[in-house]
């Protein structure tokens, strides 16, 4: 499997976390799954994917991810910050 292709993996992962994430209650879950929740954590791996070239077309696809990523986040922030 060449590199280019290990990175769509990877991103297809991601994004079918992201999409996952999008839809969960996350504030509801527990503490020892914290880590598959946090935003933090996919995006230091979606960092680490493309990390040396990548084509236009996968580097479009991590910005696509990392602004759905950025939104996730904003919720998670409005939800601690309320009562």
């Amino acid at each position: 499997m060449s590199i280019d292709e290990l990175e769509v993996q990877e991103l297809l992962h991601i994004e079918a976390v992201l999409t996952r994430l999008e839809n969960l209650n996350i504030a509801g879950c527990t503490s020892e799954h914290r880590f598959i929740t946090d935003p933090a954590y996919w995006h230091r791996r979606l960092m680490d994917t493309c990390a040396g070239g990548s084509s236009a077309q996968l580097i479009t696809k991590k910005q696509e991810l990392l602004e759905r990523l950025s939104a996730i986040s904003h919720r998670l922030r409005r939800m601690d910050a309320q009562p």
